[in-house]
């Protein structure tokens, strides 16, 4: 890969190089990003399509109003916290906090920014951070989910202050050169935006059972893919924090970030919600097959194809249309009748003319597993 820019650069030195998130394996994305996390059992990422949270954002804001962004908001806070927590992020009080933090932004920049710059305020417990071409945002104009949601979480575990929240005050999506927002503590930030709420998180604890059904697997079929493949191929493009498939813009997360907003969409809005969960991952997947120009009789395998690469497990086809996936990801918030992210986006990628995808899910051995099939309607 060239080196092209700062953030690139880092890129390959930082996470590439020492393997800091493996991109080389099919099926699996395995992230291990501090020292103290290093000795551990690495967690699962997955590469998400930026198209589809933006999507899902749009229109649970536009079919829900500011309910909707109450949900995004706090899915992303409560994923925000439980990654931080996963990961042994250094907090407040540590020895190393500057110098952590510092990586940690820098990192953080190498899959979600062209740029961010931080004013940070350890003693007031304040962040002000400026992104440039951040994810989600700039193309759906409401940043509830990340930009507020899921960076006050990790803020919050980092200050050990559950009281702090997020505010966006400037968004590329809504015509702003930048976005821009502010973290901090609610007395702080409520003299200044009077309507902020307080948003209580219920913490769910990371189980021994998340490290069992997401262990590598080491045995696989050398016609799977995976990121690096892909870009070795030219297929992905690296360039200043974006992954790119054929102009469509992917990045990489812990899989129970999906999982923590599909639940709390469903508990909040019901089928209608994830309805839209489905939708939005729908259309992702299609427009990659459309792109490409994926023939009706290659669909299966390019599916399979992008699946194992984006960190779903082990795809294999069973027949034209009809695919078994083995060790998909797994998290304490999984359940079959919200997991519409991935159901939509595969079905996205294998949609014929007159045609539906049915999926069914088994659990054995510690491992998710789930047939994909087409049917006609």
């Amino acid at each position: 890969m060239k080196i092209k820019d700062r953030v690139t650069d880092w890129f390959i030195r930082k996470t590439l190089i020492p393997r800091m998130v493996s991109y080389d394996t099919p099926g699996f994305i395995q992230e291990k990003l501090t020292p103290s996390s290093k000795t551990g059992t690495p967690l699962r990422n997955v590469m998400i399509s930026e198209t589809a949270i933006a999507e899902i954002e749009k229109n649970l804001f536009s079919k829900f109003g500011d309910k909707a962004k109450a949900v995004l908001y706090k899915s992303g806070k409560e994923f925000g916290i439980r990654y931080s927590k996963m990961e042994m992020i250094p907090d407040i009080k540590s020895p190393t906090r500057n110098s952590m933090w510092y990586f940690f932004l820098r990192t953080f920049e190498t899959v979600f920014a062209e740029k961010i710059e931080d004013r940070t305020n350890w003693e007031k417990k304040t962040l002000e951070l400026t992104y440039r071409n951040f994810v989600i945002c700039r193309k759906s104009g409401v940043g509830s989910f990340f930009t507020e949601g899921v960076v006050a979480g990790y803020w919050s575990s980092i200050c050990k202050d559950p009281t702090i929240e997020g505010v966006q005050f400037a968004c590329e999506g809504r015509g702003d050169k930048q976005c821009k927002a502010i973290y901090a503590p609610f007395n702080i930030l409520v003299k200044k935006y009077p309507n902020i709420n307080k948003t209580p998180i219920h913490e769910t604890n990371v189980s021994q059972i998340y490290y069992s059904f997401n262990e590598l697997e080491t045995s696989y079929s050398q016609s799977l893919s995976s990121v690096k493949k892909l870009m070795d191929a030219g297929k992905i493009e690296y360039n200043k924090g974006k992954f790119l498939y054929s102009d469509e813009r992917f990045f990489p997360m812990e899989l129970s970030s999906l999982h923590i907003l599909e639940k709390n969409i469903f508990e909040a809005f019901g089928k209608p919600g994830v309805s839209i969960v489905f939708d939005s991952s729908f259309l992702a997947g299609k427009k990659l097959t459309t792109a490409e120009k994926v023939s009706e009789e290659n669909k299966t395998a390019f599916t399979i194809e992008i699946m194992s690469a984006f960190g779903w497990g082990l795809p294999k086809k069973l027949s034209e249309g009809k695919i078994y996936f083995e060790k998909l990801p797994w998290s304490e918030y999984f359940d079959a009748k919200w997991n519409k992210y991935f159901e939509g986006f595969v079905s996205g990628l294998l949609c014929q003319e007159q045609t539906r995808t049915k999926f069914r899910y088994f659990t054995a051995k510690n491992q998710l597993n789930a047939i994909a099939e087409v049917v006609k309607t």
